[in-house]
């Protein structure tokens, strides 16, 4: 116990003093590793630097236009984003007077919202959420393999109680990334939606990969465009 406090400290120095971008990703890889031996809460793995990274230029960018794209294909009036980070995508839909909620576990991704703070509600998706309203259309991208297969019908239960209409990314066996406890084929996910009676639109997800592919950002992104689906209730 007392090697891993010192281990700790002297990692926190490093970080604090602003090293190279690979010590922090060491560090982190070091704490998602050890995630379930220390007990830690989420803010420990998803805290200040994993927030601070969703706020560079790039990702500001890259979400804005994710979120504008979406904006064109989809009209929506309403958004919400379950494990949404700092909210840059949904900051789109606010600038433009779209009712928007962020929902996300960790309270640094709050601290550092993109959007209006009242409109992000912090609560751990592994477990039963529901939103006071339902929302036109509800985003959860690059978010499902955080999250462990024994959570994984609690998560979509609660999508689709936010929304008729979901967005979805889920990393597939192979691709890799820290965190990723719940990597799964696409149609694993397809069978978990079918569960609540959502149906797979390969009509509109095509549209959306097409629109994606072209924003430049995307090059280094491009799991967004390859795992994205859409979920819709066959019942409207």
């Amino acid at each position: 116990m007392k090697t891993k406090n010192i281990l700790q400290r002297a990692l926190s120095c490093l970080t604090e003093r602003r090293l190279p971008w690979i010590v922090q990703q060491w560090r982190e890889a070091v704490a998602y590793k050890t995630r379930r031996v220390l007990g830690r809460d989420i803010d420990y793995y998803y805290g200040e630097s994993y927030a601070i990274g969703f706020n560079t230029d790039e990702q500001l960018r890259l979400r804005d236009a994710m979120g504008a794209c979406l904006c064109d294909i989809l009209a929506p009036r309403s958004v919400t984003d379950y494990g949404c980070g700092t909210a840059g995508i949904l900051a789109h839909f606010e600038k433009k007077g779209i009712a928007v909620l962020g929902v996300d576990a960790s309270r640094a991704n709050r601290k550092h919202a993109r959007i209006d703070p009242s409109h992000f509600v912090v609560t751990d998706l592994r477990r039963p959420y529901v939103p006071a309203r339902r929302y036109d259309v509800c985003l959860c991208t690059e978010v499902a393999e955080h999250i462990e297969e024994k959570y994984a019908a609690t998560l979509v239960s609660n999508l689709v109680a936010a929304s008729p209409t979901v967005i979805f990314c889920g990393a597939p066996p192979g691709q890799g990334g820290m965190g990723h406890w719940n990597e799964k084929p696409h149609e694993w996910w397809v069978g978990e939606f079918a569960k609540h009676n959502y149906r797979s639109n390969t009509g509109l997800r095509d549209e959306i990969r097409k629109r994606w592919s072209a924003i430049p950002e995307m090059a280094r992104y491009t799991m967004y465009v390859d795992n994205v689906m859409v979920f819709q209730s066959a019942s409207g």
